[in-house]
Formats: C-alpha cells, structure tokens, sequence
C-alpha cells in the first residue's frame, strides 16, 4: 500500500497512462450532437439551493464557494 504523496501521484499516473492508451472496442450505437456555442454554467444560486439540500457533512468541503 503507498502512502506517501510521491507513491500516489506515480500510481496514479500510471493508472491514469495506461487507461488512456488502451484500446477500446466502440459498437458505434451511441451518438452525440454537437453544442454550438458556450458551454451552459451554473448560477451560483443554483449551487448554493443544492448546497442547502445535502446533509451538512456533504457540503462542508464546498463551504469556500
């Protein structure tokens, strides 16, 4: 088990190499449009009625917005 920051971020590193360089089969069923355009935002009134809604526990990590 690696604890130490430097073991993790190289863990993840390799992880993150190896997912992205796999060859994946694609069966071509699923399709997207394109968006034209900017991408939609949240309102910050948005973000903070569903702040309201998650147990206190939840939502102390996004307390800085």
């Amino acid at each position: 088990m690696t604890v130490d920051d430097k073991g993790i971020k190289d863990l993840r590193k390799e992880y993150m190499k190896k997912l992205m360089n796999e060859d994946n089969e694609w069966d071509h069923k699923i399709s997207a449009g394109v968006k034209e355009g900017p991408a939609d935002c949240s309102r910050i009134a948005e973000v903070r009625a569903v702040l309201k809604k998650m147990k206190k526990y939840e939502a102390q990590d996004c307390r800085g917005w």
